[in-house]
């Protein structure tokens, strides 16, 4: 194989390999793979989006990579509260727990002053700190998850989106293992 890394993990008599072929992808699958098996096998799921507060429920937006879960939250944060980016683990009763304080964003709508103090990935995103787009205030972790989007792109400028904010469709996710 090619791929800069590979490796094997055993959990519960359950083999997971991983190949990754840039420093990023390897960090990612390594962090991200066991501690989504982990969080399975207690009843919990961690879902892959960017999400927001309002009235003390969580809203999620899920998608695969560069569908702009990150872009639409942050033009959200006029309105609604930044909750977390990347990842967001949901137990057994709906409630949320976050990963990344920050934004992955590609082209931040930001001064340029400001972006040249910013770092940035391998992908080219800057690490742009909430309060960068909007009045951010700390949230607590434990909120409510109340509605799921799954984004989906058509093409290159259309997006489009399932909403689930059923209770019964949350819990058949988290019991179906996604």
């Amino acid at each position: 194989s090619n791929s800069i890394c590979n490796y094997i993990i055993l959990l519960n008599d359950k083999l997971i390999k991983s190949f990754s072929d840039t420093i990023e992808e390897m960090v990612s699958t390594l962090f991200n793979l066991p501690f989504s098996y982990i969080s399975l096998y207690y009843g919990n799921i961690i879902f892959h989006g960017s999400s927001i507060i309002s009235s003390k429920r969580a809203y999620i937006f899920c998608a695969e990579k560069g569908v702009g879960k990150t872009t639409l939250v942050s033009r959200l944060l006029h309105y609604f509260n930044f909750y977390y980016d990347d990842t967001l683990l949901v137990d057994r009763e709906l409630r949320s727990y976050g990963g990344y304080k920050f934004l992955k964003i590609i082209n931040p709508q930001i001064p340029t002053i400001a972006k040249e103090k910013l770092l940035k990935n391998i992908q080219g995103k800057f690490y742009v700190p909430p309060n960068y787009i909007s009045n951010y205030k700390i949230v607590k972790d434990g909120k409510i998850l109340d509605t799921i989007f799954i984004l989906r792109r058509c093409n290159e400028s259309k997006v489009k989106f399932k909403k689930i904010n059923d209770f019964l469709s949350k819990k058949m996710l988290l019991l179906l293992n996604l």
